[in-house]
């Protein structure tokens, strides 16, 4: 049987519940904070710490944690008084909470903690808390074929397990692999030249640019003098170099700026829009930000400043009146209003679906339909 969809939902009392897609109140508002359900629970709030519960609002986990993240895959990241760790459903601990920080991760086709010591030190363990990797003093993060992104002296490169550099730490940074096998190199941390490599080491690609980002779809956004553009892996030219910066590329259209942008990042005189590979605009509206299309939707900020997801066909699935995007649960999208004081929740037609009078636990618990957004 599945899970019954719940949607968190603030009121203006800054207090939490959860709606059933009908617009009725599952658990009333009576949470500090509230997330959506993870594997079968929901993180939560009291005020002075966090724990989880179940959709009948029972207690899954007691409220001790003053961070947590959602369950993934039976483990959730927690801190506690004592340090970051993982806990299980069953509320015992996969990773001690004694680290400074944990990261979740994959190595080896295997979910892994890497974890950052208290100590300055840094240390891999799979899920049930067993050492994987055993401390050490440079950084790194797990990459795809059993490589490691390693630091040295300040400079990054691609070791194997056993220490050995196959890319020598020469770089500001390292990117993953891409979907071809491909990583990418700056030789410094936000500056080119740029380079690619293979899981061997070897260089594959030295692209004609001054920098360039990793490849999304075989098209990679680059930047030759103060203009910028795409290329395909092959150097080819995919967007004319002629914007002040391209922010994505995604289900075919990059998202551009039409202003200039200084050497600090300033952007000025201008707006953001969809192009088509050719350069021309994919649609008449002009933005003052936009994020990358997914499943059809992109959010984007209207002139003026507000918020609103925008479709692939070109045009504002509900109308953009949002501080920001939200969460998205199974058919269901979100939008923050005013702050963190209310949430709009709506379906892939537009439907709203909001308690129309959540102003007390006796009025929101009878539950209403559909108020303008």
């Amino acid at each position: 049987m599945d899970a019954p969809i719940l949607l968190p939902q603030s009121v203006a009392s800054r207090r939490w519940g959860y709606l059933h897609p009908d617009g009725s109140w599952a658990l009333p508002p009576r949470f500090a904070s509230a997330s959506p359900f993870s594997e079968g629970v929901a993180l939560v709030g009291n005020g002075a710490f966090l724990g989880y519960v179940r959709p009948d609002g029972s207690e899954a986990l007691p409220f001790r944690f003053l961070h947590a993240y959602d369950f993934g895959k039976g483990r959730a990241r927690v801190e506690t008084e004592t340090g970051m760790g993982a806990v299980r459903p069953d509320g015992s601990f996969a990773l001690e909470p004694r680290f400074e920080w944990v990261d979740h991760d994959e190595w080896k086709g295997r979910d892994v903690f890497k974890t950052d010591g208290k100590d300055g030190r840094h240390a891999l363990y799979d899920f049930d808390g067993n050492e994987i990797l055993p401390p050490r003093d440079e950084d790194f993060f797990p990459l795809d074929f059993g490589l490691l992104a390693v630091e040295k002296d300040g400079r990054w490169g691609i070791a194997a397990e056993d220490g050995r550099f196959v890319v020598p730490p020469e770089f500001g940074n390292i990117d993953g692999f891409d979907e071809r096998g491909w990583s990418c190199a700056h030789r410094e941390a936000d500056e080119g030249p740029t380079v690619f490599f293979d899981r061997e080491g070897r260089t594959v690609f030295a692209p004609d640019a001054d920098y360039v980002e990793p490849f999304h779809d075989d098209v990679a956004v680059a930047r030759r003098g103060d203009k910028w553009g795409a290329i395909d892996r092959e150097g080819r030219t995919v967007l004319p170099f002629r914007f002040g910066c391209v922010d994505s590329f995604s289900e075919g259209l990059f998202a551009v700026f039409t202003g200039e942008c200084d050497e600090s990042g300033f952007f000025s005189d201008g707006d953001r829009l969809f192009v088509r590979p050719d350069g021309s605009p994919a649609f008449p509206d002009r933005f003052d930000a936009t994020s990358p299309f997914e499943d059809g939707i992109a959010w984007c900020e209207a002139k003026g400043g507000r918020w609103g997801p925008f479709l692939r066909e070109g045009r504002f699935l509900v109308p953009p009146v949002y501080d920001d995007d939200g969460w998205e649960v199974g058919p269901f999208l979100s939008g923050w209003k005013n702050g963190d004081e209310l949430m709009n929740w709506f379906d892939r037609s537009g439907r709203i679906v909001v308690p129309a009078a959540p102003a007390t636990h006796a009025e929101s618990a009878e539950g209403a339909k559909e108020p303008a957004p």
